[in-house]
């Protein structure tokens, strides 16, 4: 299954899994009906702990829309690695990588920014979920200690509550490891109740995209 794609349905459910947690992630107001309605469309066990599903998401976003390898150099990205960018042409706005990170395949090599990788776009993609405005929404809920992307999610406590408006700050100061990675898309296709596929699956999605 490293080699499927992710088969349209699959793509439709997650999609939709994707507009609840942006709602999560960018409404303020905890008491109101859209912040609710969304968490309703949370499977009970990740009510308390839809970060992690937030987080699942952004690493899905980024293997898809940059053609990433499934889990290679993912945790070791930096907040730094990418950057708002506008198309003075087209207006349009956007996330790209602005900076390689060393290679397994290729020693010290970094890789060609200029020449690979997509963009992350910050409109509407499709059922409402914008995905730029999704991986700019759980930047400001990192650690500003930490310069991973992709740090451990906090856990609930008397101290923290992803239901309490006021807390700023989501996840820890250290960075999560390549088998949490590897967990993204399994875990939410689980969510959805869609067929297993892992992480490698998305690159050949994105890849096939692109071709088109």
């Amino acid at each position: 299954d490293h080699y499927l794609p992710v088969p349209p349905t699959s793509m439709a459910a997650l999609f939709k899994l994707f507009y609840s947690l942006q709602v999560l992630l960018t409404c303020n107001n905890r008491e109101s009906d859209e912040y609710q309605s969304a968490l309703n469309q949370i499977p009970t066990e990740y009510k308390e702990r839809y970060h992690y599903l937030v987080q699942y998401c952004v690493i899905v976003e980024v293997i898809l829309f940059l053609a990433r390898r499934g889990r290679e150099g993912l945790d070791d990205l930096k907040k730094i690695h990418f950057s708002q960018r506008t198309d003075p042409s087209t207006g349009c706005t956007f996330i790209k990588k602005v900076r390689g990170e060393s290679s397994k395949n290729h020693g010290q090599d970094s890789e060609n920014i200029q020449e690979g990788g997509g963009i992350i776009p910050v409109e509407e993609y499709t059922d409402q979920f914008n995905p730029g405005l999704f991986f700019l929404s759980f930047l400001k809920k990192l650690s500003p200690k930490c310069d991973y992307l992709f740090c451990r999610p906090r856990r609930p406590s008397k101290t923290f509550s992803l239901h309490n408006s006021s807390i700023e700050c989501w996840y820890e100061d250290t960075k999560i490891g390549r088998n949490m990675v590897a967990d993204a898309l399994p875990t939410l296709l689980k969510v959805v109740q869609m067929p297993h596929l892992t992480n490698h699956s998305l690159r050949v999605t994105a890849i096939r995209a692109f071709k088109k």
